[in-house]
């Protein structure tokens, strides 16, 4: 990994975990390295410092804010298997998505990441089989990226669920 990148991740992951958290850097920096490195990779590519800091202070504040319930799943990133990479996306999709709900707009967050799944579930990664397997949950996970970068205000069932209770 290129030394720019290593420093914008490791800063992201000061910036998020606490010394509460100080004990979790290292499967942090898998779940930093995992979703965001290709995306902040591409933006360093094309210089586009602007896009790139917003980028980034997206993430900073998204996982701030979701660092608790990131901490429930951080051991998934210490054997990412394709299942486990769907999973991991369809929950980012939603947490932006209610997030966007609840006021707080992440929208190059979302559109970036939303990319990278789109690699993921187009490429071949994932075989045909898991992919008709998880029709449903590639579904969810792509209209929660639409909502919440707002492309679309169509929403996927579990987030009209969440519209319901709150």
């Amino acid at each position: 990994m290129d030394n720019t990148l290593i420093d914008i991740l490791v800063d992201i992951s000061q910036y998020v975990l606490t010394t509460e958290y100080s004990s979790l850097v290292d499967e942090y920096m898998l779940r930093l390295s995992f979703l965001y490195s290709l995306p902040l990779k591409n933006l360093l590519e094309i210089n586009c410092d602007v896009r790139q800091r917003i980028f980034v202070d997206e993430v900073k504040r998204f996982e701030k804010k979701e660092i608790k319930s990131t901490l429930l799943y951080l051991d998934d990133f210490g054997q990412i298997t394709p299942e486990i990479a769907l999973q991991v996306f369809s929950i980012l999709s939603n947490q932006l998505a209610r997030n966007r709900i609840q006021g707080n707009l992440f929208q190059h967050l979302a559109y970036l990441t939303e990319e990278l799944y789109i690699g993921l579930i187009t490429g071949s990664s994932i075989s045909e089989s898991d992919k008709r397997k998880n029709e449903m949950l590639i579904s969810e996970t792509l209209l929660d990226f639409d909502f919440a970068s707002v492309k679309s205000d169509n929403t996927s069932f579990r987030l009209l669920h969440y519209i319901d209770t709150v």
